[in-house]
């Protein structure tokens, strides 16, 4: 099995994001493993079918602060508007904050296949690494997105890939973080991945 690099973008931008990802995965690899493959999820904002959902959810927040607002306009106190400003805060987040939150996210986030288990390291400097073993490769699946992007979400099985808070903490959702599946997310030849991982898988079985 051969090294290879999966950073999508521009010639330059993906010369800057292979290095950068080189300079991240490699202070994590172990002296027993050899790297495969490095990439990074595609940058800038992207939209998904939770944006169905979510959207419209955080209109029907704003909508309820400002009604908030109205209704309690001259009531004296101070929980009424501090809870009408709560609502207004969390709905715009549904709208617009999520996509900054998600763009500066994938950022930051680099990974790797090893021929002894998959990392992800995210944060300013590779602060948060998941890995996720040779063992659970099995468990996952390949999603194909548009634009030649695809994901590898791993812990699949029955035929589910999360819980409910999974799936809100996927869409965005704040302060559910740590519900979101390891996933090799928006990478370039994702079937390619695909591919090495039953490699992998094989060589470590045999």
């Amino acid at each position: 099995m051969q090294f290879s690099a999966g950073v999508s973008g521009a010639s330059g931008s993906v010369d800057e994001a292979t290095r950068r990802a080189d300079q991240v995965v490699r202070r994590y690899l172990r002296p027993s493993e050899d790297l495969l493959w490095m990439g990074c999820p595609a940058r800038g904002v992207r939209a998904t079918r939770a944006d169905l959902v979510l959207i419209p959810l955080g209109l029907a927040f704003v909508g309820f602060a400002a009604l908030a607002f109205l209704e309690f306009q001259g009531e004296s106190g101070l929980a009424t508007p501090v809870s009408a400003l709560a609502l207004l805060a969390f709905g715009i987040y549904l709208i617009g904050g999520r996509y900054v939150a998600d763009t500066l996210r994938r950022a930051k986030t680099y990974y790797a296949v090893t021929t002894r288990r998959v990392l992800i390291v995210t944060g300013s400097g590779g602060r948060v690494v998941r890995t996720v073993s040779i063992d659970e490769l099995s468990s996952r699946r390949l999603i194909r997105h548009a634009g030649a992007l695809g994901s590898i979400e791993f812990g699949v099985r029955g035929g589910s890939v999360e819980s409910w808070f999974g799936w809100l903490a996927q869409a965005g959702w704040p302060g559910l973080g740590s519900h979101r599946s390891p996933s090799l997310e928006l990478i370039r030849n994702a079937e390619s991945v695909d591919r090495l991982l039953d490699e992998v898988g094989r060589s470590d079985s045999t």
